[in-house]
């Protein structure tokens, strides 16, 4: 429970530091200028293949959903991808 809770913790400052905003706002800017046309499917994809890109950053995926999974999601809504396939 100790680790578990240093695991949060750290997800939780990278947040408070801005630092998934800033991640998440790179993402969806690259996406977008390189692939302002692309369908939803596509961009969906090009997302999962990026969340699954940074699974070597976390140390447990708990911590990675918490401090990823709100920028992917609100990034694909940007992107224009629907609400409902984004969760």
């Amino acid at each position: 429970m100790i680790w578990f809770a240093v695991l949060m913790g750290m997800a939780s400052q990278l947040k408070t530091l801005g630092f998934t905003g800033w991640v998440g706002h790179g993402v969806s800017d690259m996406i977008s200028s390189r692939m302002g046309n692309a369908g939803p499917t596509l961009i969906l994809l090009v997302m999962m293949g990026f969340y699954l890109l940074t699974a070597y950053f976390f140390a447990s995926g708990t911590a990675k959903v918490v401090a990823l999974g709100p920028v992917i999601i609100g990034s694909l809504m940007v992107l224009g991808v629907n609400p409902l396939i984004a969760f």
